[in-house]
């Protein structure tokens, strides 16, 4: 409504007096004792909404005065919105013994009885000096949820005279109910009822015991009673919601349904969208339980616009992102959603199997250590366990191991941690010996047979191996998963032909065995046959993408790919199932033809998840390809796009560190660096970059300090070499520094090839020719296929056994037939012998094969007779 021109009037003329009046106008400051008041009055008169806003007013007013938040956290508590309250507690730096004391209420309302428990043990003196009745019943509640029933009857009896009486009868009223000791209950409820009527936490749990006993009347009665003293309010809070549902059933059970209705409806109004967010969430767990992700996704995408706070949304989300192996994305969700210490078993191992694959054990660790201890789940122990293995500390890890096994009532499966543990550890014998005690437990456990083939092979036990193969033949005939296992087992040790009869002759139809069979043959190069079985298989299973690629991959061994892509474009364009598409975007991404790749990449629905998946696999797998051309820009924005979209995501940012130390834009790299850290300060892989970039600049003793940094908590075969390579680029070569290096490799990995081939091939160039030997004869005589040692042993022969050195150069030359080196070599010392014709066509055929070779032409030339001896040799 527009203003009178005498409102209009005044308005101007106060604005003209706060202008003009000889300074700024003195205003009054908010008053938080005011602010304070409005909460309490609110909350009394059950507008809690009003009292939350007023708290935080409060709060703003002055942030140091723990009163704001003590009265937003009762509001918080008394609408049962826990979690709320959990987390305005727990960033409050204020050392207030009535915030812990809201804060301990706030968790044991969570269920975090631990956390509950910690708090108290911390600061339970303080709490009991100023607020002594309050800290004994919040005492005595943690021990009746801790289900100490003595001790939490005894510690409220001690209540009796107190101020909070009536809520210690409370407690022992629950007691009660747990020994079922239903008389003595309703004795409590009724004494409590008659010196406070409006006591709804006796009201409600008089109803429930007279329900449980079936005296819906009585019930009624006492729900009735409560239900008139609820009163209104603008949230209903979990104890009004609870005497109102329960008067709905006991109403339901007597016939008196057009009365339950009128309950019904109340609460219907008091979560309106409740029912429907309720249905939904069913709806999309059995779409995840029937694997149809992409209509599990699109209710709950629904259901998170209703309700965008929901933990159970999030959570049913992180689990269909892990369910999807969309790990990252998962991992986002549950940090948000998931809480270990309240999470039930099955979503704490979901939880425990992200963080595993994201390599991430120390925040199990952490989120666990706590609670670990007091757990009897055997399957949350067991992931402590498994979380300690990857983190190295083995110890820890075996004890947790074992403990998972004692609380897993002979649940053999639980037994194979330990074994990997074990062989980790080069405990073979113990590891045997675990499965051989799981197996003895459950014979048909597959898990346990697929143990304990692995078992034999790990420690070459072949024979047993194959006893035992033919054992689970014989006892489990009916078995599919042993038959495939055994049939598995085969062709793993090459037996392709006892392979191929368990296939064809023991096994029932299905899609794993048309999958072995196109290995098999692919194996085997029939290659035609391998497309049978793989066809066979896609139209068994459409959606299956691994059939597909099986046909691409037998039309490639064949040199004819063309032909199953043919069939695969017809498949996708028909449009009954998506893997077809889905795989010739793969298949072209991997042969680099990026603009097909994205073609077929267009037919998809750019909403569908298979879509991003894809789409970030052709931009990384096409950034990949650039950075090995040396495009750096191209390179750098596929990777960035990609970033754009998970910007703290560690391994694009570890890629984008490698393209920028490529690109020599060090500045760069040290800026994307420092963002990695951060997201994963202890990682090995940031130390083994910055060694990168230290030695890129040319900071040797600094590459050389990272990278034995990096070496003491994670020594892998490539850090060893990078480790030589510094060492080969120092001014000053100092022998010593490479015997420890050496020394330390020799430790970590004693029958490494790259290693031997590596520290013999150091001697010979530095003239420590008896040590080269005796390092490529040991290497020759357990790695007879290595052609790199048998030439460079010919070299160090070539001094004064020349027979010795023809025989092993014909070696190398038979391995290695392209090498124009190695075909020198042989050629070589053929001349030095004497028998000149097939030396001068074997160093014709090393200088075809290397033409830019110097050495090689001058030995062809000496051996042609075009030069004389003396003017080249090595």
């Amino acid at each position: 409504m527009p203003r009178s021109p005498q409102n209009l009037i005044l308005v101007l003329f106060i604005a003209f007096l706060t202008a003009c009046g000889g300074g700024e106008p003195e205003t009054a400051a908010p008053d938080i004792d005011a602010f304070l008041k409005n909460a309490v009055d609110f909350r009394d008169q059950g507008q809690y909404r009003s009292a939350m806003i007023e708290a935080r007013r409060a709060i703003q007013t002055a942030p140091d005065d723990p009163r704001g938040y003590t009265a937003l956290g009762e509001t918080l508590l008394e609408v049962g919105q826990t979690r709320e309250a959990q987390a305005l507690l727990e960033d409050v730096a204020i050392d207030d013994p009535e915030l812990k004391l809201l804060l301990a209420r706030a968790y044991l309302g969570s269920g975090k009885f631990r956390s509950a428990r910690r708090l108290v043990d911390e600061h339970g003196d303080a709490m009991d000096a100023a607020f002594p009745d309050e800290t004994g019943l919040l005492r005595a509640n943690l021990l009746l949820a801790e289900g100490e029933l003595d001790d939490a009857r005894s510690a409220y009896d001690a209540l009796a005279d107190s101020s909070v009486a009536n809520e210690a009868k409370l407690g022992l009223v629950r007691v009660a109910v747990a020994y079922e000791s239903f008389d003595r209950a309703l004795e409590l409820v009724d004494e409590i009822i008659a010196t406070d009527p409006a006591n709804l936490g006796a009201v409600l749990l008089g109803g429930q015991i007279e329900a449980a006993r079936g005296d819906y009347a009585a019930a009624e009665a006492y729900l009735v009673d409560g239900v008139s003293t609820v009163g209104g309010g603008d949230i209903m809070t979990p104890e009004r919601y609870a005497i109102v549902a329960a008067l709905r059933d006991v109403l339901t059970a007597q016939g008196k349904t057009s009365e339950a209705l009128i309950y019904s409806q109340l609460l219907a109004e008091s979560m309106p969208d409740g029912q429907e967010i309720t249905e939904k969430i069913q709806a999309a767990m059995e779409a995840m339980s029937a694997g149809n992700f992409e209509e599990a996704r699109a209710i709950l995408t629904e259901v998170r616009e209703l309700a965008p706070a929901s933990r159970e949304v999030g959570t049913l989300l992180g689990t269909l992102e892990f369910l999807e192996g969309n790990t990252d994305a998962a991992a986002d969700y549950f940090e948000q959603y998931v809480d270990p210490e309240v999470a039930t078993p099955t979503m704490l191992q979901i939880y425990t199997l992200t963080e595993l694959r994201l390599n991430r054990p120390q925040r199990i660790i952490e989120q666990l250590q706590a609670d670990v201890d007091e757990s009897t789940d055997a399957r949350v122990v067991s992931l402590f366990g498994i979380a300690q293995a990857s983190a190295g500390n083995y110890e820890a890890a075996e004890k947790y191991l074992r403990r998972a096994i004692s609380l897993g009532d002979n649940d053999p499966r639980l037994r194979i941690p330990l074994v990997r543990l074990y062989n980790l550890q080069e405990r073979n014998e113990e590891a045997l010996a675990e499965l051989e005690s799981a197996y003895d437990e459950s014979p048909d456990a597959v898990a346990v047979q697929a143990a304990m083939l692995r078992q034999f092979m790990v420690m070459d036990l072949n024979e047993r191996a194959d006893e035992f193969a033919a054992t689970l033949r014989k006892d489990f005939p009916d078995n599919q998963d042993s038959l495939l296992l055994t049939a598995e087992y085969y062709m793993a040790r090459g037996d392709f032909p006892e392979a191929r009869k368990v296939l064809t002759d023991e096994l029932e139809n299905s899609y794993r065995r048309l999958m072995l069979l196109g290995q098999l043959d692919l194996r085997e190069e029939n290659w035609v046959s391998a497309e049978v079985w793989y066809r066979e298989a896609t139209e068994l299973d459409p959606d299956a993408t691994e059939a597909w690629k099986g046909l691409v991959s037998a039309g490639e061994a064949r040199g004819e790919p063309e032909s199953p892509l043919k069939e695969l474009k017809a498949a996708a364009e028909a449009g009954s199932s998506l893997a077809p598409t889905l795989v010739l975007v793969e298949y072209y991404a991997r042969n680099a033809n990026f603009s097909e790749a994205r073609t077929w990449l267009e037919t998809i629905d750019p909403e569908a998840q298979e879509y991003q998946q894809f789409d970030r696999l052709v931009n990384l797998t096409e950034s990949r390809q650039a950075l090995e051309d040396g495009d750096y820009d191209r390179a750098r924005a596929l990777l960035v796009g990609e970033l754009e979209k998970s910007p703290d995501e560690a391994d694009l940012l570890a890629q984008l560190v490698n393209i920028e130390l490529q690109a020599e834009q060090f500045e760069e790299a040290r800026k994307v660096l420092d963002r990695l850290a951060d997201e994963e300060p202890d990682a090995v892989r940031v130390v083994l970059l910055e060694g990168e970039l230290e030695l890129r600049q040319g900071n040797l003793d600094a590459a050389l300090e990272r990278f034995a940094e990096a070496w003491e908590v994670a020594p892998t075969e490539q850090l060893a070499v990078r480790r030589y390579q510094t060492l080969l680029r120092m001014p000053e070569q100092d022998e010593a520094r490479f015997d420890t290096l050496f020394v330390e490799w020799n430790d970590f990995a004693p029958e490494s090839v790259t290693r031997q081939v590596l520290v013999a091939g150091h001697y010979l160039n530095r003239n420590r020719q008896d040590e080269a030997r005796t390092m490529y004869e040991a290497l020759i005589a357990t790695n007879p296929n290595v052609p790199i040692a048998f030439n460079n042993l010919a070299w160090i022969y070539g001094e004064d056994e020349i027979d010795k050195a023809v025989e092993v150069s014909a070696r190398a030359y038979e391995l290695a037939p392209q090498s124009g080196e190695i075909a020198d070599t042989y050629g070589w010392f053929l001349y030095l012998k004497g028998d000149t014709e097939q030396a001068q066509q074997l160093l014709a055929r090393a200088v075809e094969l290397a033409p830019d070779n110097e050495e090689i032409k001058s030995h062809y030339r000496i051996a042609m007779g075009e030069e004389s001896e003396g003017e080249s040799g090595r």
